[in-house]
């Protein structure tokens, strides 16, 4: 049974939380620095990224919610279409790639990113759960293309960047984390190396 919206459990409806009466008790609760794990919600301009298989079956994880919700086409295996982009990480649904092979569709991905700066591209830990490949497999597999001002990645992503990438991400998204933080951590990475 559904429980009714009360103050206690206020309803999210977009970037805002809202309580039982409609009022907005949150505005912009989602963090744009990082890709949440799930990404529940797609604003106008953003983009939700997903790993998928050349088959374009999407049928677990973020390949199934991109479809459901988001617009993502059975039997198209790469590529933007609706709110989503799809990235292969498999050959087939469950023929996972070689790392090597990911770069090409990595490649068109980011060629993409930067051909569409208007659009806010949320990249969730693509191909690390179903795929089976680590942070750092995919993030080697990206190299330092992988940071872009339109491209929001995972907190897993970012660690395994290089220094100099760290602070090349923090500074291009300095403005998502509030007046000033972004300069003062990017400082402190740059000190580090």
């Amino acid at each position: 049974m559904e429980q009714a919206p009360s103050d206690k459990y206020p309803i999210r409806t977009g970037l805002n939380v809202r309580d039982s009466q409609g009022t907005i008790v949150m505005h912009n609760p989602v963090s744009r620095t990082w890709t949440p794990d799930k990404v529940t919600y797609v604003a106008e301009n953003e983009v939700l990224a997903f790993g998928s298989n050349l088959q374009g079956r999407h049928g677990k994880g973020a390949a199934l919610d991109a479809e459901l919700y988001h617009g993502a086409i059975t039997n198209k295996g790469e590529g933007f279409m609706g709110e989503a982009y799809a990235i292969p990480t498999k050959k087939e649904p469950y023929v996972v790639m070689d790392v090597d092979d990911l770069k090409p569709g990595f490649a068109n991905f980011i060629k993409w990113a930067k051909a569409t700066p208007e659009k806010t591209i949320m990249l969730p830990a693509i191909g690390t759960n179903n795929a089976g490949f680590t942070p750092k497999q995919i993030v080697t597999a990206f190299g330092s293309d992988l940071v872009q001002p339109n491209i929001t990645i995972p907190k897993s992503f970012w660690l395994e960047l290089s220094y100099a990438d760290k602070a090349k991400y923090m500074s291009l998204h300095k403005d998502d984390m509030g007046p000033g933080r972004g300069s003062a951590l990017t400082m402190a990475i740059a000190k580090q190396k």
